[in-house]
């Protein structure tokens, strides 16, 4: 199905991405050694908070450059998009700012100073995103790998410089948020200057705003749904009382649990943008359906080759960020949150093959239904179970989201009776 060279390069990007990752264990480690419980704790939550909000803002903006950029990648076709779309993400930050004053006590926190650094480092996270898109759509995105991995090298050495930094009367925190904005700025700056040949600028065009609002109105809707149940159970753990270890543990669990998403985070959308681009060349419809049922198969061979490395390497990793067992839960709610990484690989490829067709609709329907499913999960079983009714929840989210989102793909195909797909 895929292409030498093209396995090559996901290969690449996986190796990349992977030494990244272990650069981010001891970014993890230097947090939870120097960080008291409750500053921990509150780092927690801030950057909870900060994900919805930065969700709530996303409007979908990185799965509308991939499918504009899937297809065509011709910097001049898409100058207009690329100027419009960069405005927008600049207004973004900015209605950021504007709803965290109004709202930052859901943060369970009152450091508003701390809650707007951290969501400016987060934030320049997000902008980074929109290279990346284009790196997945163009099958590129062993660069953006790349760059991630000198950016998380520039914030370890950083921490590790810390060391001589630290007597200036800076707290380890305050520290660790410059560090990082510098860092991630740098990976920015990089991904500008290496996908420069795709993002020529032009002029912001509100034609070009008309086209794509709809579909970013329908992205932007399904991210509000996802932030209501994706990133909010450690708000919910701190909602009904929970200690800091707990909330701490849960964290760890769940940072480990993201790492774990990497892989088919940067997988699984340039698997999407290849057979979304096979299915449009093939005229036969069963044809196009068996291209995409054999993917979504393979998605769920990797999906249970992460969660059996989860549970080989769990305890090992969770020592590499915890050597003296500071938050000793985190080993028995990882291994409940892994079981998700078995439907999540799959999950992606019928999630983004959907929007790249142009039914972003159908993948608002299966979010808004997984979101007050999952919401009603925490209520009912986090006071009853803690942190590991969180991690219960999650899981089941994940498997609803599945079945919700492979049963509206093939509502597509029956589309296809009746119209002609373009992308």
């Amino acid at each position: 199905m895929f292409s030498k060279q093209f396995s090559k390069e996901l290969i690449w990007q996986v190796v990349i991405k992977f030494l990244a990752i272990g650069l981010g264990f001891f970014t993890t480690r230097w947090l939870v050694e120097l960080l008291p419980s409750s500053s921990y704790r509150d780092y927690n939550l801030i950057l909870a908070y900060n994900a919805v909000l930065l969700v709530l803002i996303d409007f979908g903006i990185p799965q509308t450059i991939q499918k504009v950029y899937t297809k065509s990648g011709s910097a001049e076709k898409n100058a207009d998009f690329w100027t419009t779309i960069t405005v927008i993400r600049i207004f973004s930050y900015f209605l950021g700012l504007l709803i965290i004053l109004f709202t930052y006590p859901l943060s369970k926190t009152n450091d508003v100073g701390l809650i707007l650094s951290l969501f400016t480092a987060q934030f320049i996270i997000v902008a980074d995103l929109n290279y990346r898109s284009i790196c997945q759509a163009v099958g590129k995105t062993w660069q953006f790998s790349l760059t991630d991995f000198i950016g998380k090298a520039s914030l370890v050495l950083l921490l590790i410089l810390g060391n001589f930094v630290l007597y200036f009367q800076l707290a380890p925190l305050a520290y660790f948020v410059i560090a990082s904005i510098f860092s991630y700025l740098l990976s920015l700056v990089i991904d500008a200057f290496w996908q420069r040949r795709f993002t020529k600028l032009s002029k912001f065009n509100f034609q070009q705003l008309k086209e794509i609002s709809k579909g970013l109105f329908m992205l932007a809707l399904a991210n509000l749904s996802i932030a209501i149940y994706l990133t909010t159970d450690k708000l919910f753990l701190a909602y009904f009382g929970f200690n800091d270890v707990t909330i701490n543990s849960y964290s760890n669990a769940y940072k480990l649990f993201e790492i774990a998403q990497v892989v088919p985070g940067l997988v699984m959308p340039a698997v999407s943008s290849l057979i979304t681009r096979k299915i449009v060349s093939e005229v036969k419809v069963n044809n196009q359906r068996k291209i995409l049922w054999q993917a979504v198969a393979a998605s769920f061979g990797l999906g249970i080759a992460l969660w059996a490395g989860v549970l080989i390497f769990g305890n090992i990793i969770i020592w590499l960020i915890d050597s003296t067992n500071k938050y000793p839960e985190t080993s028995s709610i990882l291994p409940i949150l892994a079981l998700s990484l078995i439907f999540i690989c799959p999950m992606l490829v019928c999630k983004d093959t959907t929007i790249f067709l142009g039914f972003e609709k159908f993948d608002l329907i299966t979010t808004a239904i997984t979101a007050i499913t999952a919401v009603s999960l925490y209520t009912i079983l986090i006071p009853r179970y803690g942190a590991v009714g969180a991690a219960i929840a999650t899981v089941i989210s994940y498997v609803l989201d599945f079945i919700l989102k492979a049963y509206f793909l093939e509502k597509v195909w029956h589309k296809l009776d009746t119209q002609q797909i373009k992308i």
